[in-house]
């Protein structure tokens, strides 16, 4: 299948996108630690492998960020320095080249995966999945799965290719696995289906083969498994005490308006619809851009098998919703919403796939399509220019702030000051609550009464008193 010509349209879409991209890229000075790297780089420190296979097995088990995520330890262990720019570089970078090469494998425009990654940006607040190196380092991955194992399910790109994808989506977050399962069942389903009906087995059958589908779908049910044995099963995480928290039934009943609205529009917040004419015009632009960016469907097979993609989104999103109500309390956090924005994004891909293709005569529906996109993607970063604006004159003092808590926390003595670095519009950011916080002693048990945020940077930097104003 031959890669369809881009035109102007496409590469205004594709600058458009750098554009945005560019935008945000130059505030990831302002990303930030949270208690997370303090506790765990820390526990990194003193058990090694054995607290990444602890938190596999149990807590956690997101094998491809957790060692993700002890790289970056000792990576700061070996420098003594945060290194909150080059990870997140690192982790953007790697996100945005794992999705041009699997254009590139499958034959696909390069602006297609350039405006899907722009619209993950936009069309969510970026704070924690983007900014926080140890949300990003899981999230990032699971989203450029995602969007690489559409691409190449689209372009039918290698069989290997697609299957490394799916292993990367299922190992990064658990939302991720629950997409590798739902699209591997589904797809393992229509293979058997053809075996049994040999005469519709051309359109009902699958191009990539069996094993494509199994191997990510055993890996992804093995998460889902040790998730359903230890954190799923925990009740200590609620935050807001009601009906649907510890119930999945109740979950998914309070979960569904927020599904529908968040698929619909931008990123909900304060229980607030995020301005839903935006987020209908900009995703039905984006539709048209894809819809007209993609070669026709080389066989019903295909279209299948995109669509499927995209049920299976949809329905990871719902699954999503109704396990933070299960979890929480309520819908919890800003990382999860702007996961599921990119899944509503990667969704509108793999629809506009499964959609007929223009026809010849529709000429000028294939010019104007990437450039309704284009536009689109425009309007919603002129729209964050005066937030982009705030951010970058944010950058100086919150670098100045975080060097100087790192040299209070690598002095001599046995106590530190932390200040607060600003929290940022998009960027977000995290706040120590006023101290001081002792820690009685140099053991690694959270002490009775100090709140673990605290206990976190005072075992990280093995302090005894922390000053936070």
């Amino acid at each position: 299948m031959a890669r369809p010509a881009a035109g102007p349209a496409g590469l205004a879409l594709g600058l458009v996108s750098l554009a945005a991209i560019a935008a945000h890229a130059l505030l990831l000075p302002l990303g930030g630690w949270r208690p997370d790297e303090f506790l765990q780089f820390a526990q990194h420190g003193q058990s090694g492998w054995a607290q990444v296979a602890e938190r596999i097995l149990g807590w956690s088990p997101r094998p491809v960020s957790e060692v993700l995520l002890f790289a970056y330890s000792r990576l700061v262990a070996w420098q003594d320095v945060p290194g909150i720019v080059p990870v997140l570089a690192a982790a953007w970078g790697g996100a945005l080249l794992l999705l041009l090469a699997a254009a590139r494998n499958a034959r696909l425009s390069l602006a297609t995966p350039l405006a899907l990654f722009a619209a993950a940006l936009l069309l969510a607040r970026p704070g924690e999945m983007w900014f926080w190196p140890a949300a990003s380092l899981a999230y990032l991955p699971a989203f450029a799965g995602m969007g690489a194992a559409a691409l190449l399910l689209i372009g039918r790109g290698h069989p290997a290719a697609l299957c490394a994808a799916l292993l990367l989506t299922a190992g990064s977050v658990e939302m991720g696995a629950v997409f590798v399962l739902l699209l591997g069942l589904a797809q393992l389903a229509r293979l058997a289906a053809a075996r049994r009906l040999p005469a519709s087995a051309r359109w009902l059958a699958p191009q990539a083969p069996a094993w494509a589908w199994l191997l990510p779908a055993l890996l992804a049910g093995g998460v889902l498994l040790v998730l359903a044995l230890n954190r799923a099963a925990a009740a200590h995480e609620v935050l807001l005490p009601g009906p649907a928290a510890g119930s999945t039934a109740a979950g998914l009943l309070a979960g569904l308006p927020d599904w529908a609205w968040s698929a619909l529009g931008l990123q909900r917040q304060n229980g607030r619809v995020g301005n839903l004419p935006l987020g209908i015009t900009l995703k039905l632009a984006l539709l048209a851009g894809f819809w007209t960016l993609l070669p026709a469907p080389a066989t019903r097979s295909a279209r299948l098998s995109a669509l499927l993609a995209a049920l299976a989104l949809l329905g990871t999103a719902l699954v999503s919703v109704a396990m933070a109500h299960r979890q929480f309390g309520l819908l919890c956090c800003e990382r999860h919403e702007a996961l599921r924005q990119g899944m509503f994004a990667v969704a509108l891909l793999c629809l506009a796939a499964a959609l007929p293709a223009p026809s010849r005569a529709a000429e000028l529906a294939r010019r104007l399509g990437p450039l309704l996109a284009a536009i689109g993607l425009g309007t919603a970063l002129w729209l964050r220019l005066p937030a982009l604006r705030a951010d970058f004159a944010l950058i100086d003092p919150a670098v100045r702030t975080r060097a100087a808590n790192w040299a209070s926390g690598r002095a001599a003595d046995d106590a530190m000051d932390y200040r607060n670095e600003p929290v940022a519009r998009l960027a977000g950011g995290w706040g120590l609550v006023p101290g001081p916080h002792l820690r009685p002693d140099h053991g690694g048990a959270l002490p009775a009464g100090l709140h673990w945020h605290a206990f976190a940077i005072l075992l990280f930097f093995d302090k005894l008193k922390l000053r936070s104003p």
